[in-house]
């Protein structure tokens, strides 16, 4: 059969989504088409060609995580990209490098390369795959632990991708953000989301699915359901993704479907029907280089084991788990390990090692929690700065008070005046027009016309007695303009009120009829959204966001952008006063500060 090249694609956006549906039905398939490209492309000296064989070989071997390979190809795709000066294909290969390294377990070095791909992304405003790289970046942080940064990462993608109206794209976000509210510690709330969350995705997906994204969205849906307690469901689907990855030639797939079989075997009393299905689960993820997984299996063998009586096998399991944790230094599966062990160990009569093992858990725990304190030593000091601010601006409200009545002082002279003169009719036209506007200047801030502190905690005030009387949704969020002392230090104090009213201004346009921003002192805004709930918070902030980073302001240099940080709560119950959403706001704005500022917290 004759070589056929692919015929050139319209932009590098088209391109990169001709390479990932090819991936997405069948990745063995899109591999030997790459390695035919890339063979065609050295034979003629077809530098392009190349590349984009290569690019085509990245992603199958990112989803079958051939680990070893992935790596060789992203470092021959990184050298010529850089080569041939192309940005999208260079942004691909470093994320497709982080990838690799992610499934090595050296995570500090997958972080680095994501940041790397992120920024070199940005810099030639390739917002597509800035967001792509979002999707890897949540993976790596739900796989640290490191829960509301992979929730933000996998809601960045998801809000950019709707902005496009990219449904594809939405999909992959979607299982990604559903992964997140899947963890091993998640509520039974979340599992549900995760559910609806999977569900939305193949929707989206719908008649165009890849077989390779069906098995995918099949798996994620039967380990949802297995945390659920829904043996059956989880069954269903876990039969399902395995049919998928049998037909798409993809061990790696069929190996995380015959872990999590096991586990069910294992829960429905089937201990030696699950050992085999761990035995072949291990094989796979030994083979592939994936030590993470091969972590996991190792433990769960090891419960089987133990469940069995098979002492000595049992050990040497746990012995394999703990050169490999040695070797990655996970938080999250040290404490899987600690108390795997101490359960085997309790199993077979072994207490003084089994309580070796929970003490370890015990200090793996403590540790933890160490750091929670400092975490919330740190809201308590942001509360104080809060108090600090709040007495600032109790002290500017005094003086406008003293301004206003000075106003109205000299109004009422006028009046008197025209009294004296016989205008009386005229005086009263007069003193209520002046009157009208004193109301709606006391209601307004007087720099950025929007709503001012004792306006918009009035209206949220209003809000939150309409939610109590008819059980709408209420959310409350705190806004901070991202270094702003140093706006006002750096280009000065007149173009730090026009980065102020050029904030207000754009917000309001962007927001609801019904929402409402206030200027809450210095450069602190409350918005308060009437009949929203907290998922919509990330695509509130997301158009915000967009939206401010395209508005020029005046005497800003245009590579300095204006960002912003917010805190977001929802009210919860007749408990919930005013006060105590406006704080936990505030400690949601002082965690999105503290992870880096230009995001969102919620709480």
């Amino acid at each position: 059969m004759a070589f056929s090249a692919p015929a050139p694609a319209a932009s590098a956006r088209d391109e990169t989504r001709e390479l990932e549906l090819l991936v997405s039905d069948h990745p063995k398939k899109a591999a030997r088409d790459a390695q035919a490209w890339l063979a065609e492309g050295q034979r003629t000296r077809n530098r392009h060609l190349e590349l984009k064989g290569l690019r085509l070989q990245a992603l199958a071997f990112e989803q079958v995580e051939d680990t070893e390979r992935l790596l060789e190809v992203a470092l021959r795709g990184i050298a010529l990209a850089r080569e041939l000066d192309y940005p999208v294909a260079e942004v691909q290969f470093l994320a497709a490098r982080g990838t690799a390294r992610m499934l090595e377990g050296k995570y500090a070095d997958a972080a680095r390369d994501y940041e790397d791909a992120s920024r070199l992304a940005l810099q030639n405003k390739l917002e597509d795959d800035v967001a792509r790289v979002n999707i890897n970046r949540s993976q790596l942080f739900l796989t640290l632990g490191r829960i509301p940064e992979s929730l933000d990462s996998a809601m960045r993608a998801y809000s950019h991708f709707e902005l496009r109206g990219d449904s594809y794209a939405m999909a992959l976000s979607l299982s990604a953000l559903a992964n997140v509210h899947s963890r091993d510690t998640a509520s039974a709330a979340d599992l549900s989301r995760a559910a609806e969350l999977h569900q939305r995705s193949l929707e989206l997906l719908g008649s165009n699915a890849g077989r390779y994204d069906l098995s995918t969205d099949y798996f994620n849906l039967g380990t949802v359901y297995l945390r659920l307690k829904d043996r059956d469901k989880a069954r269903g689907y876990f039969e399902k993704s395995l049919d998928a990855s049998r037909g798409l030639e993809d061990p790696v797939g069929e190996a995380y479907v015959h872990h999590r079989l096991g586990t069910l075997a294992r829960e429905q009393g089937q201990p030696k029907e699950a050992l085999a299905f761990q035995d072949k689960a291990l094989a796979v993820f030994k083979d592939k280089g994936n030590p993470v997984m091969e972590l996991r299996t190792q433990l769960a063998r090891a419960e089987v084991l133990s469940v069995l009586d098979r002492r000595k096998e049992t050990l040497e399991a746990l012995d394999s788990a703990r050169v490999l944790y040695e070797k990655l230094q996970s938080p999250r599966l040290q404490s899987m390990l600690h108390e795997v062990a101490a359960d085997i160990y309790a199993r077979f009569g072994d207490y003084e090692k089994a309580f070796a093992e929970t003490k370890a858990l015990r200090e793996a725990e403590r540790l933890r929690e160490e750091i929670a304190r400092e975490e919330r030593s740190a809201e308590l000091q942001a509360r104080f700065e809060l108090r600090q601010k709040e007495a600032e601006n109790a002290l500017l409200r005094s003086r406008e008070r003293e301004s206003e009545a000075r106003n109205l002082a000299l109004v009422l002279s006028l009046l008197l005046s025209l009294v004296v003169l016989g205008a009386l009719g005229a005086a009263l036209a007069g003193y209520v027009m002046r009157h009208r506007q004193v109301s709606t200047l006391a209601a307004r801030d007087d720099l950025t016309g929007i709503a001012n502190r004792r306006s918009i905690l009035e209206y949220a005030r209003q809000q939150r007695r309409r939610r109590i009387s008819d059980g709408d949704a209420l959310t409350i969020a705190v806004i901070d303009l991202d270094h702003f002392k140093q706006i006002n230090d750096d280009l000065g104090h007149a173009v730090g009120d026009k980065v102020l009213v050029a904030f207000a201004q754009t917000c309001t346009q962007q927001l609801r009829a019904g929402d409402r921003l206030g200027r809450f002192g210095g450069e602190e805004f409350l918005l308060v959204m009437p009949g929203a709930d907290l998922a919509q918070v990330p695509y509130v902030f997301e158009r915000l966001r967009r939206a401010m980073h395209d508005r020029p302001v005046e005497g800003v240099p245009a590579d300095r952008k204006v960002t912003f940080s917010l805190g977001a709560t929802e009210a919860r119950g007749l408990a919930d006063d005013l006060e105590s959403l406006i704080q936990r706001a505030d400690r949601a704005l002082y965690r999105a500060k503290e992870a880096g500022r230009d995001r969102f917290e919620t709480g």
